[in-house]
């Protein structure tokens, strides 16, 4: 129940009652005791704060609850000053909370920085919160943020980062978390304070496998990285180029490629045809909506493709630039099917009825199509029938 909500409920509480058995943000307040009084992520602040003032009012407080409600002011206080630029601060202080873990210390560095920020459009307050901490504080070189300080905020990018995986094992999260903590240290005396940035294209380019995540960490701590005011991006995708993308098939750190590939086109859940148009479209897409068919189920589980906000997109860069659409139309094109050509310009069509077939190319098609139609599947009948359909209103 809501902080809202139980202080509604408890609202007819006599003047002068104690509140120690009734209080609406008892959660939160053992947390903060239990955190021996230093995890801010446990404060109240804005909405929250304001509705259980209203609700305290005229009731005896205790030691706990006063001074819980002391640093709450404090820190909302500290909040609005900071991010008065800002409509919706309060998004912005729960986002920065999954950063800080509620250390004051960095709380106050983050606040500072974001004084003099631009603010967030609406919506976007977990990235705007993900952009400052990376690009002013973990990759500023002229931080006065102590090394120490640094580090914290850099595992807590880690543990954000690993957090939004989707579609993984707990085991292949863990491990994901255990390989960027372990490379951290090395990482940052490679690219003198940039590895927030760093940290962030490695994810971009290999999650959420940890095998390529960790063969890329390695390529650019043993590599000739560039100086500090060279662009790391570019760097990073031609070391990825070259070590991994390029010859994929022969290249010993391209081993987990490989392997997907194997998966893909063996697939014994589903049509290895009707998996690779599917995962075409998603290619194709920029904003592709989940559709629950077996195909993009499959596609899920292979962890080829991922799921935000309910739509699809392919996993990581790598993924992209290897399993591209070159790659499926050749895959395809050794297909067995007649009218695979045609079936690919009637789906990239939206299904215009005008790129169904007609006259002998149906004919053929149906003639295979009879011959097969025991092991095809409904999507292969759907199309055939459509283009039944369209003849008939011909003839």
């Amino acid at each position: 129940m809501s902080i809202e909500k139980n202080c509604y409920q408890y609202r007819g509480l006599p003047p002068n009652a104690s509140v120690a058995n009734v209080r609406p943000y008892q959660e939160k307040l053992s947390a903060w005791i239990a955190s021996q009084k230093q995890d801010e992520s446990q404060l109240l602040y804005g909405r929250e704060l304001r509705t259980v003032q209203k609700w305290v009012e005229g009731k005896d407080l205790n030691q706990e609850d006063y001074y819980f409600l002391v640093f709450s002011k404090l820190l909302d206080k500290r909040a609005r000053e900071a991010l008065s630029h800002i409509s919706n601060y309060e998004a912005v202080i729960q986002s920065l909370m999954l950063w800080t873990r509620g250390r004051e210390k960095l709380n106050k560095i983050v606040f500072d920085h974001a004084k003099d920020a631009l603010p967030p459009k609406e919506g976007d307050e977990a990235e705007w919160v993900c952009s400052l901490i990376i690009r002013q504080i973990l990759d500023n070189r002229v931080s006065q943020v102590p090394s120490t300080l640094r580090k914290e905020l850099c595992n807590s990018f880690i543990v954000v980062c690993v957090s939004k995986l989707t579609m993984i094992s707990e085991e292949d999260r863990t491990a994901v978390c255990k390989i960027l903590q372990e490379w951290l240290p090395e990482l940052e005396k490679k690219t003198r304070n940039t590895y927030g940035s760093v940290l962030e294209e490695v994810l971009l380019w290999t999650k959420p496998n940890p095998y390529l995540i960790e063969a890329l960490l390695k390529l650019i701590c043993h590599a000739e990285f560039p100086s500090p005011f060279q662009n790391e991006s570019n760097y990073i995708k031609v070391l990825v180029q070259n070590y991994i993308i390029d010859n994929w098939e022969e290249q010993k750190m391209a081993q987990p490629l490989r392997e997907l590939r194997d998966r893909l086109l063996s697939n014994q859940v589903c049509d290895p045809f009707w998996l690779l148009l599917r995962y075409r479209q998603i290619w194709r897409g920029t904003q592709v909506k989940e559709d629950g068919t077996p195909q993009e189920k499959e596609l899920l589980k292979l962890n080829l493709v991922e799921k935000i906000d309910g739509k699809l997109r392919v996993y990581n860069l790598i993924y992209q630039s290897v399993f591209d659409q070159s790659w499926v139309d050749n895959i395809l094109a050794g297909n067995s099917r007649p009218y695979t050509k045609e079936l690919i310009n009637w789906l990239d069509s939206n299904q215009d009825s005008s790129k169904l077939l007609i006259g002998e190319s149906f004919q053929k098609a149906k003639e295979w199509f009879d011959n097969n139609k025991e092991i095809l599947t409904q999507h292969d009948r759907n199309f055939i029938t459509l283009s039944l359909l369209k003849n008939t209103r011909v003839l």
